[in-house]
This record gives C-alpha cells, structure tokens and sequence, in this order.
C-alpha cells in the first residue's frame, strides 16, 4: 500500500508541474520500481479506489478525479 501512495503522490506532484501525465517509466523511476509493468497493479490499485480514471489503450492518460484532487496523505 505504500508503494501504491508513493504512486499516487508521484502523479499528482508530475500533474501539478506537467500539462500531460507521466508515463509508466517515468512512474517507475520516480518511485523505485525496476519495471514499469510494474506500475500498472499500482494504477489499478488507484483506479479501483476512485483517485484517478485512464483511457484504456491510450498513453498518458491519467488524470485525478475528484477524489484524487482533495485526498489528503
């Protein structure tokens, strides 16, 4: 669960600074991962809790919902 916050924070400071979203790279070097599969269990583990919504098939297509917006960590 840690990993997943760290996840989380790592998109919502990327978000705040880019008008795009990070891609799993990206994700995975900010946070310590060795492979950006690896990223994706984290994403759905976020998804799942309703912080952020992803196109299916498209790249960079993260964005916070609104209860991504005002969580609080």
């Amino acid at each position: 669960m840690d990993t997943t916050l760290a996840v989380f924070v790592f998109i919502r400071n990327y978000l705040s600074i880019h008008p795009w979203s990070p891609s799993l790279r990206e994700i995975a070097d900010g946070c310590g991962l060795a492979w950006p599969s690896s990223v994706v269990r984290h994403l759905d583990h976020l998804e799942q809790w309703g912080l952020i919504i992803r196109q299916p098939g498209q790249a960079r297509s993260i964005t916070l919902t609104e209860k991504g917006e005002r969580f609080q960590i």
